[in-house]
């Protein structure tokens, strides 16, 4: 397993200086992308013979590789290539190991049964979990500790790299039965949040307004007042309120039965998701 220093940082067999400036309080989780997704082959003409190795180099989480499936799905079929495999890579054996439980579930799940839905929303974005799905997540936690990947499992997952795969198996054994507090987790939460944003001169308020500007860039400035007053952040606002949900309770629901264990930063289990980490960033700007 490779070794963490005191703050959750994972040191790596290389010399990195750069760590101790862009790391001087640990390592940030980034388990939620930050960007739009985007379809990595929407410039690439392809068909039914090519088969395309896509590299995600600080990959982060797997929002782009959904998005690319789902988009070459939607060509017509002499157009839709016959294989697309990603090669994911990241800083942080964390989101390694977490995305492989995301691709997992997705890959799974039957996308007409609304529950299967709310499940990979849930274990993706929220702090807080149902019983149920706290359950339901374990078990594919503990499957994964006791897979091998190697094509028998029929897995669509493979680590080219047994020591990536290792490092993947001791996260996971960590979250194996991790069953933190939730209204410790949600504390700790807001405390982390608000101080981090402090540092920068902002606060929540703020926070929510900036994803809520984002979401206006897809709105053109010819577009109708209505528009505009459903992106005016006021508290009657759906959008907005819905968004400040999520800053102040980490969740887009209101479970309030177990800590996501996929959230927590392993072996030192305290919460270090980014502080400006919002579930709504991956899916921006809103369209008409």
């Amino acid at each position: 397993m490779a070794k963490y220093d005191s703050q959750g940082v994972p040191i790596l067999g290389f010399h990195n200086p750069a760590r101790v400036i862009l790391y001087p309080k640990g390592l940030y989780s980034y388990s939620m992308g930050n960007t739009r997704a985007r379809d990595l082959t929407e410039l690439l003409g392809t068909s039914k013979e090519h088969n395309l190795d896509l590299l995600l180099l600080a990959s982060g989480d797997v929002r782009n590789i959904l998005f690319t499936v789902s988009e070459m799905s939607r060509r017509k079929p002499e157009e839709r290539a016959k294989r697309l495999n990603f090669h994911l890579n990241d800083y942080d054996p964390t989101v390694v190991a977490r995305n492989a439980i995301i691709l997992e579930v997705a890959s799974t799940i039957n996308p007409d049964i609304p529950e299967d839905i709310n499940f990979l929303w849930n274990i993706w974005y929220n702090m807080a979990l149902s019983e149920a799905h706290y359950a339901r997540l374990q078990q594919i936690i503990s499957a994964f500790v006791d897979k091998n990947f190697d094509g028998r499992d029929q897995s669509a997952l493979r680590f080219q790299d047994s020591a990536v795969h290792e490092e993947c198996r001791d996260i996971w054994k960590d979250w194996r039965g991790l069953d933190l507090d939730v209204r410790s987790v949600k504390e700790e939460r807001n405390k982390f949040v608000e101080e981090n944003l402090q540092e920068k001169g902002s606060n929540v308020d703020s926070q929510c307004f900036s994803v809520l500007s984002q979401m206006m860039m897809g709105i053109s400035a010819e577009q109708s007042e209505e528009w505009i007053r459903i992106l005016t952040p006021t508290p009657s606002n759906s959008f907005y309120t819905e968004i400040k949900h999520w800053f102040i309770e980490g969740s887009t629901s209101d479970e309030s039965d177990k800590a996501n264990p996929t959230l927590i930063r392993p072996f030192i289990h305290k919460w270090k998701q980014h502080y400006g980490a919002c579930a709504f960033e991956g899916y921006l700007p809103v369209e008409e």
